[in-house]
């Protein structure tokens, strides 16, 4: 009988465990650390992850225990979604094409109402969805307009449009962080995600709501065509590229010269570093990005990683 994809997966993370940590037929949830038989797919604690979420068009490409994958759902992913809500909300609004804008939030009279808008001949359509107001505040809003018009009160009369959709910016970026480790994992295997370089990434994700990392994340102006990940061997910083957004994640130190290895940096960067990360904001596109990643990295890395994504070669490093 063939093996379903989650088998594979298990299977592929079990070889690469038991070459790091000496265990055989044994998985390990990436986040939490618990490990799981084979039986664990069967009974639902083990299962498929997407990465990025699956809201924002992430595929399958690891396992994850069930609770970890629920919390991050609940917590973390969803503000993320709400941030891609509201980025193509803006979007919309901003841009020249007509058609349908989003959902929104008219403030008129001190009424607030539900609408739908829409771009038509260079103009904004709103109008009401059925079954999403109170159908007493539609009356009142209809009534109020009513009287405006009636008594040609227009000037100086004002209302709001909103967005409907509001994020926690602090854990929408705690779930790119998610997904820049799990995307790590993928390509560099248990030995680098469960490394003591990674402690507080893990503490962060593990505990979202609070801020235990510095700033990890920046951006640059156009999106990569794929996941990169760039390593620094001598600063001991590895980047994530998702998009437009770059995750910072850290390394172990190489060697000294002496033979001693520096200690892990659990610390992340520091204030001056970040500084510097963030020249790269104003960078545009791929080559350029790496031009001047390498400017500033002496030993930096770029390594694509889609081959993670594919279901025909092996999802977990070893």
């Amino acid at each position: 009988m063939a093996k379903t994809y989650k088998e594979k997966l298990f299977d592929r993370g079990a070889q690469a465990l038991s070459l790091t940590y000496e265990l055989e037929d044994t998985y390990l949830c990436p986040l939490c650390g618990n490990d799981f038989s084979k039986e664990s797919l069967k009974t639902g604690e083990l299962t498929l992850e997407h990465v990025p979420p699956k809201s924002q068009g992430g595929k399958g490409i690891i396992l994850t225990c069930n609770k970890c994958n629920s919390k991050a759902g609940q917590v973390i992913d969803a503000q993320a979604a709400n941030r891609e809500k509201l980025n193509e909300f803006t979007h919309g609004f901003l841009n020249k094409e007509e058609g349908y804008v989003g959902r929104a939030m008219l403030e008129i009279g001190g009424y607030q109402l539900d609408i739908a808008i829409s771009k038509i001949d260079g103009g904004y359509n709103m109008h009401v969805p059925k079954g999403t107001n109170d159908p007493n505040i539609i009356k009142e809003v209809q009534d109020y307009l009513f009287e405006l018009s009636s008594k040609n009160q227009w000037n100086g009369s004002e209302f709001k449009v909103l967005s409907s959709v509001n994020y926690d910016k602090h854990l929408a970026e705690v779930s790119d962080l998610r997904t820049a480790y799990l995307i790590s994992f993928a390509a560099l295997g248990y030995r680098y995600a469960f490394s003591s370089a990674l402690k507080k990434v893990r503490m962060q994700i593990s505990k979202p709501s609070e801020k235990i990392l510095m700033p990890w994340l920046f951006t640059i102006k156009e999106p990569t065509p794929r996941y990169v990940i760039g390593i620094d061997d001598k600063l001991g910083v590895a980047l994530v590229i998702l998009g437009i957004k770059v995750v910072v994640l850290t390394m172990a130190r190489p060697k000294k010269s002496g033979g001693k290895r520096d200690k892990h940096l659990t610390m992340h960067l520091t204030p001056s570093e970040y500084e510097q990360l963030e020249l790269f904001s104003e960078t545009s596109g791929l080559d350029k990005t790496k031009i001047i990643f390498r400017q500033w990295f002496s030993s930096f890395k770029i390594v694509l990683v889609s081959r993670v994504f594919s279901t025909t070669s092996s999802s977990i490093s070893m």
